[in-house]
């Protein structure tokens, strides 16, 4: 089980790239002290289980988790923020890629679309957006990556919905491309934040 130190309380008020506001937020400090970054309290942290499953299942998981595997830390979009949309899990992970050891390694990772680069909080990061879906679903990926101090460090936000078709008229409520921006925003502010220490 992955652990994390929440160091300081903080206010803030406005989103910095979409028009979420946020109340109150935390400083996550990774274990080995690497990088820190800003989390919304309204965040649920999703714990790994028999390296299988992340709980709670209703935030953390789909058909596939919306966490990364081997995630250092996972935090998820509460899942009842939405309940009654066809909404299944949205998470933001940070891993640390070991067998990309090297900066042409790192930079070069081409499992998902097309990749630009982008300056975030000072930091480089090779960035890449990719929809994959599935019998009744879709996920959106985000990922970040940066090589620092000999690691690669991926930074996602994993975003996953059952296609609204599936159900009756009137049963459900369609989770709208506003609903997911609303999601990214929140989600992304630990990106916005990030910094190595």
């Amino acid at each position: 089980m992955k652990s994390h130190n929440i160091i300081e309380i903080s206010i803030l008020f406005g989103c910095l790239a979409s028009t979420c506001s946020f109340a109150a937020e935390s400083t996550f400090k990774s274990p080995d002290n690497a990088f820190e970054f800003k989390v919304p309290d309204s965040l649920i942290r999703c714990i790994e289980e028999h390296n299988t499953y992340w709980l709670p299942t209703d935030s953390c998981m789909t058909q596939e988790s919306v966490c990364n595997d081997n995630a250092i830390v996972c935090l998820a979009y509460p899942h009842a923020e939405y309940g009654g949309y066809n909404f299944l899990a949205a998470a933001f992970s940070a891993s640390i890629l070991k067998d990309a050891n090297t900066k042409g390694k790192c930079l070069a990772i081409t499992r998902l679309g097309p990749r630009k680069t982008d300056t975030i909080n000072g930091i480089a990061f090779q960035t890449s957006k990719s929809v994959e879906g599935w019998a009744g679903g879709s996920i959106e990926e985000y990922t970040y990556w940066s090589f620092h101090r000999n690691q690669c460090y991926e930074l996602s936000i994993r975003i996953a919905y059952s296609q609204f078709s599936n159900y009756e008229s009137g049963s459900i409520k369609r989770l709208t491309a506003k609903d997911r921006q609303t999601m990214f925003g929140r989600l992304k502010r630990m990106i916005q934040t990030f910094k190595f220490l």
